[in-house]
C-alpha cells in the first residue's frame, strides 16, 4: 500500500468517525476526492527548493490552510524534485482554500563544499496560490514563514503580512526595507537570498544550521541572533569564493550576482563598522556589538589585487597605525605583547629583532666598536658598509670588529698581531708595511747591490756593519717569495756561491755584494752574546723586540717548506745562514743533516721555553734554506 493512498485511507476514516470536513489527497498529478463545493478551484504549482538545489527525489509536501484560522485542513498534496536545479511541480490539485504550507525535506547541494549533505533539510514557504502559481521554498520563506503567521493572527491581512515580514528580514540582514516576494525568488537571480542562503550556511554542521533557521525564525530582529550569523560569516573569503566556484562550476549557464557584497554589508552593518575603500586603505576600525564574541577587535582595511575588504589587524598593524613619514630605524613597541616591537626599514614595517633592540640609539659609526646584545652577553653587533650585522666569533674574541672602511687596520690581542683583511685573520710578516721593521730613534746607512739596485739599509754596532735587513737578490738556489718585504731564503750552496759539482769553499764572500760577506758563527756569537735578543729583534713580528741596536730583525721561517713567511705569533722563528761548516775530505754533504752548515736560529721567547731552549743560540741544524745577513768586510 502506497504512502499516499494509506494517508487518504486515514483521513477518510477520520472523517467518518468525526462526522464532518473533507480531505483530499494526490500524488501531484491525479485527483483524489471529487467534490461539489463551489469554492474549490484546481490548480498547478511549481518551483524549486534550495538551500543550494535540493537533490532529485526529495519529497515536497503541500498542506492546504484554513483561510480563517490558518491551521492544516487535512487536504495534503505531495510530489518530488525531479531535477538537479531543484525544481518540482503539483499539477492539477483541488483546492478549497488558497493558502498553502508547502514543505520540503531531503539533502542538497552544500554552496560552499559543492557536495552533498549528509543530513537532511526540513525548509518551508507559505503562500497564497491562484490556479497557476509559482512557490519556490529557500531560506527566506523558511525564516518568515513564523512570522507571517504572527502577524496574520494578530489580525493583519495575509498578503500585507507577507510583505512585511520579507521587509523585516531584509531589513534585518542587510539594512533596508525592500519588497521582495521570495517565494518567487532563487539563489540564482537573486543575491541577497544566495547571500542569506550563505549566511546560514556558514554556521556550522548541519545540525548548526538547522539550530541557526530555528533562531532566526523565532525573532529575526534579535541582535544576539544577527551578532551570532555576524561572527560565523564575516571576512570568510575564502568561503565566499569557494561558493561562488561551485555555483558557476555546476551551473555554468547562470549569472551569479554579487553575493559577497551582500554578506560584507551584513556583518559590517551588524559590527558597527564603516566602509573599506582606497581613501581608508591602512586604516583601523574596532567590531562594537556588544554580544559579539570577538567584540573590541581590531579590523584594517587592506587592498587585495584592487578591491578593498577589511581583514583581521595584525598586531604589527594595530602598533604602527598612524606613524606617516617614519624614519628609517624607528621602533615602535608593541600594543599586545610588551616583549614585541616593530622597526621601520627600506620596506616598510617588520618585526624588531634583538639587533635592532640593542642598537637603538646608536649612531652607526664604522670605528669597529661593538654593540653587545641587550639580550644575550654572548653576541654583539657591528656596524658595517651600510647597516649592522652581528659580529663573528673573532670580533668577539678580539673585542673589535673588522668592517669595510677599517681595510688593513692591525690589532694586537692575545700576544698576536691581527690584520682586517674582510675579516680578521694572523697577521704574517709581509702584511706590515717595511719601514715598521726599524728603529726611526737609529741613524741607518745604506748600501746599493749594482747588481740589481736594490739599496738596503745598513746598521753600526760594535765597529761591525751589518745589513739591517736580509738579502733581496734573487739567483738559483733562492726562495724569494716576498722578496721586497722580507728578503729571500737561500740554499747552503747558493749562499755560499758554492757550485752543486764543487767540494771547495773557497770563501765567505758567498753571494754577498762586493765588500761584503756571509757572517761565520764568530760573527754570529759576538753579536747575540753583546746584545739582549729584544734589542736584536724588530718590535715588528715579536712578543718583546725593542730593536734597541736597530738591527731589526724581522722571523722569516718557512715552515716545513710551506713557503709562508711566519707572521707576529707564539711561533714565530728567524733563520740565518753561517759561512762555516763541518767539511768531511773535502766533500760536502747537503742532504745529510748537521752537515750541511751551522745556522744561526732567533726564536720567540715563549716558543723557546716550551721547548726548553734558550732564546739565543746557534747550532748546527741543517735547514734546507735560511735568509743571510751580509756584514761588511773589515774597514
Amino acid at each position: 500500500m502506497t504512502k499516499i493512498l494509506k494517508n487518504c485511507l486515514i483521513a477518510t476514516a477520520m472523517l467518518l468517525m468525526a462526522g464532518a470536513g473533507f480531505v483530499a489527497c494526490s500524488n501531484g498529478s491525479s485527483q483524489a476526492g471529487a467534490s461539489e463545493d463551489p469554492n474549490q478551484f484546481t490548480a498547478s504549482i511549481e518551483g524549486v527548493v534550495e538551500k543550494g538545489p535540493f537533490v532529485k527525489g526529495t519529497t515536497v509536501t503541500l498542506y492546504e490552510l484554513n483561510p480563517e484560522t490558518f491551521a492544516q485542513t487535512g487536504r495534503v498534496f505531495t510530489g518530488t524534485v525531479d531535477r538537479d536545479d531543484g525544481s518540482f511541480a503539483l499539477e492539477k490539485i483541488e483546492l478549497e482554500s488558497p493558502y498553502v504550507l508547502v514543505e520540503a525535506n531531503g539533502y542538497y547541494w552544500s554552496e560552499l563544499s559543492g557536495r552533498k549533505s549528509n543530513n537532511s533539510l526540513k525548509l518551508k514557504a507559505i503562500a497564497h496560490v491562484e490556479e497557476s502559481s509559482n512557490i519556490n521554498i529557500n531560506v527566506g520563506t523558511h525564516l518568515t514563514s513564523s512570522r507571517i503567521l504572527d502577524l496574520v493572527d494578530s489580525g493583519m491581512d495575509f498578503d500585507k503580512a507577507k510583505v512585511q515580514a520579507e521587509s523585516e528580514l531584509m531589513k534585518a540582514f542587510f539594512g533596508e526595507e525592500s519588497k521582495t516576494e521570495l517565494e518567487k525568488a532563487s539563489i540564482f537571480d537573486n543575491e541577497k537570498l544566495l547571500a542569506l542562503s550563505l549566511i546560514v550556511l556558514m554556521s556550522g554542521s548541519e545540525a548548526d544550521v538547522t539550530e541557526a533557521l530555528a533562531n532566526i525564525s523565532e525573532n529575526f530582529t534579535d541582535e544576539a541572533v544577527l551578532t551570532k550569523q555576524a561572527d560565523n560569516s564575516a571576512m570568510q573569503y575564502a568561503s565566499y569564493g569557494k561558493a561562488r566556484e561551485f555555483m558557476q562550476e555546476k551551473f555554468p549557464d547562470v549569472q551569479i550576482g554579487l553575493f559577497e557584497n551582500q554578506i560584507e554589508s551584513f556583518w559590517k552593518r551588524v559590527y558597527g563598522i564603516g566602509e573599506c575603500d582606497k581613501s581608508k586603505e591602512g586604516l583601523l576600525d574596532t567590531i562594537n556589538a556588544e554580544k559579539s564574541s570577538v567584540r573590541g577587535s581590531i579590523l584594517v582595511c587592506r587592498d587585495v589585487g584592487g578591491v578593498y575588504r577589511w581583514f583581521w589587524a595584525t598586531d604589527l598593524e594595530i602598533s604602527t597605525a598612524g606613524f606617516v613619514g617614519v624614519e628609517k630605524g624607528k621602533i615602535v613597541r608593541s600594543v599586545a605583547d610588551s616583549t614585541k616591537a616593530y622597526v621601520y626599514d627600506k620596506d616598510g614595517w617588520r618585526e624588531a629583532t634583538d639587533l635592532d633592540f640593542s642598537v637603538e640609539n646608536c649612531e652607526p659609526v664604522e670605528d669597529g666598536r661593538l654593540i653587545f646584545s641587550i639580550s644575550n652577553p654572548n653576541k654583539a653587533y657591528v656596524y658595517d658598509k651600510d647597516g649592522w650585522r652581528e659580529a663573528t666569533e673573532v670580533e668577539l674574541k678580539l673585542g673589535e670588529a673588522c668592517t669595510e672602511s677599517r681595510n688593513g687596520v692591525f690589532t694586537f690581542v692575545l700576544n698576536s698581531d691581527y690584520i682586517c683583511k674582510g675579516g680578521w685573520t694572523y697577521a704574517w710578516i709581509h702584511d706590515f708595511a717595511k719601514e715598521s721593521y726599524f728603529n726611526s730613534d737609529v741613524k741607518y746607512g745604506s748600501v746599493k747591490d749594482e747588481r740589481d739596485g736594490h739599496v738596503y739599509k745598513t746598521v753600526k754596532i760594535d765597529g761591525k756593519t751589518w745589513m739591517a735587513e736580509n738579502l733581496a737578490y734573487v739567483t738559483d738556489g733562492a726562495r724569494c717569495e716576498d722578496s721586497l718585504t722580507v728578503g729571500c731564503d737561500y740554499a747552503w750552496k747558493a749562499a755560499l756561491s758554492v757550485a752543486e759539482e764543487d767540494t771547495v769553499l773557497k770563501d765567505n764572500h758567498g753571494i754577498c755584494m762586493d765588500g761584503w760577506h756571509v757572517p761565520d758563527t764568530t760573527e754570529w756569537n759576538a753579536l747575540v752574546e753583546a746584545h739582549s735578543l729584544e734589542d736584536l729583534l724588530s718590535e715588528t713580528g715579536w712578543l718583546s723586540g725593542k730593536n734597541g741596536t736597530g738591527f731589526s730583525m724581522v722571523p722569516t721561517d718557512y715552515m716545513a717548506g710551506a713557503g709562508h713567511v711566519m707572521g707576529y705569533n707564539e711561533s714565530a722563528m728567524a733563520d740565518f745562514t753561517t759561512s762555516n761548516a763541518e767539511i768531511s775530505s773535502s766533500v760536502f754533504y747537503p742532504f745529510k743533516r748537521s752537515l750541511l752548515g751551522l745556522s744561526v736560529s732567533f726564536t720567540n721567547e715563549k716558543y723557546s721555553k716550551q721547548y726548553q731552549s734558550t732564546t739565543r743560540y746557534t747550532q748546527g741544524y741543517s735547514y734546507e734554506a735560511a735568509a743571510v745577513r751580509c756584514v761588511k768586510d773589515s774597514e
